[in-house]
C-alpha cells in the first residue's frame, strides 16, 4: 500500500503534472489518482487527458467535455473487481 500525503487523501480525484526538466521544456508525466467509489477510471483518464491539453495550450476552449455532458452511474467496486477477476 503506498502512503500518499493526507491533503492527496482528502479528494477524490488528483491530477499531477510532474515535470522532468525545466517546466519549459514541455517534457512532463501525469499521475492520476482516483478513488474509486466516487469516479470511474475513464473519467479519471479523461481528466488526466484534459489537463495535458490545457497545458498545451493554456486554452480551456480545447477541453472536451466528455463523458461530462451524459450520465455516467457510479462505480460499483465490488462489481467490477468481480468483473476483473473474471477476465
Amino acid at each position: 500500500h503506498m502512503k500518499l500525503p493526507k491533503k492527496v487523501e482528502e479528494y477524490f480525484m488528483v491530477l499531477e503534472a510532474v515535470y522532468l526538466d525545466d517546466p519549459t521544456s514541455g517534457k512532463f508525466f501525469v499521475r492520476i489518482k482516483n478513488d474509486l467509489t466516487a469516479f470511474d477510471g475513464v473519467t479519471a483518464l479523461h481528466a488526466g487527458l484534459n489537463l495535458i491539453e490545457f497545458l498545451e495550450n493554456q486554452d480551456p476552449g480545447k477541453l472536451s467535455p466528455y463523458p461530462f455532458t451524459t450520465s455516467n452511474p457510479r462505480p460499483d467496486p465490488e462489481g467490477q473487481m468481480e468483473m476483473f477477476h473474471k477476465q
